[in-house]
């Protein structure tokens, strides 16, 4: 197995690989401008955004860099004038972007219609999903977006309800579930969100008791947990909460 290091200003990536050939679509490392200010790790693939707002990606699986070619030994750029990058979390080799613009971009396999671009079609170049987006989160197999006025779209796998929209079957076109909302966050298959209110709402897989409304049995549509809430965290088989208050809140395992 050889080794390769990939000096770059303020980081060090190291790659390790066999029996490799570098794609036709590789660049140069010179090409690389300004230094990396987020980085995301996906299925057998990485990701970072450069301080110039481009977006690089290298390794495995085509699909999660958006460019041609199988398998990338060198960074390739993807797209520009991106905030933030994330992966599906489940082995599914899928990528979400957030562009500065508030436009929401998406990559990869989409057996599921996991991209939420209204197909079951694997895309290997970014497609536009939404416009007016503040943030998004990734979960398994499904995402939810929170748009600039406080609509909660979402969309993807939805086995357990974690879509939030009254079934669980799955959806390949962003479908908005709530409103009025601040702040949103998702891990494997549950969701949870705070309104403007504070109120913490929370929907999904609850084997564990993570939805935190002292029951084990999911919820497919958003439920009230607790009030006067400020930030939440949704963990792969739990869930935590600050309140106003100073208070921290936790449920599940």
């Amino acid at each position: 197995m050889s080794r390769k290091v990939l000096m770059l200003p303020f980081t060090i990536v190291t790659l390790f690989f066999a029996s490799c050939t570098t794609s036709p679509e590789s660049v140069a490392l010179h090409d690389i401008t300004g230094y990396p200010i987020a980085i995301t790790a996906g299925v057998e693939n990485s990701m970072m955004i450069m301080s110039d707002g481009n977006l690089w990606g290298w390794g495995w699986y085509v699909h999660t860099l958006g460019a041609e070619g199988i398998f990338h030994l060198e960074p390739v750029h993807i797209l520009d004038d991106v905030v933030s990058v994330a992966s599906i979390n489940f082995a599914m080799s899928t990528t979400i972007a957030l562009r500065s613009n508030g436009s929401l971009w998406a990559w990869g396999n989409n057996s599921i219609g996991q991209l939420g671009d209204g197909s079951t079609r694997d895309r290997v170049s970014p497609v536009h999903i939404l416009d007016n987006v503040a943030t998004f989160a990734t979960g398994e197999i499904h995402t939810l977006a929170l748009t600039t006025d406080g609509a909660l779209f979402v969309w993807g796998g939805n086995m357990h309800g974690q879509l939030g929209n009254g079934t669980t079957t799955f959806t390949n076109n962003p479908t908005q579930v709530a409103d009025n909302l601040i702040a949103i966050s998702t891990s494997h298959n549950h969701s949870m969100a705070i309104t403007t209110g504070g109120d913490l709402l929370a929907w999904g897989n609850n084997r564990h008791g993570q939805l935190g409304n002292g029951t084990t049995t999911n919820s497919l549509v958003p439920i009230k947990i607790e009030n006067d809430v400020i930030a939440v965290a949704a963990g792969y088989g739990h869930s935590m909460a600050i309140t106003s208050d100073g208070s921290l809140w936790a449920c599940a395992y």
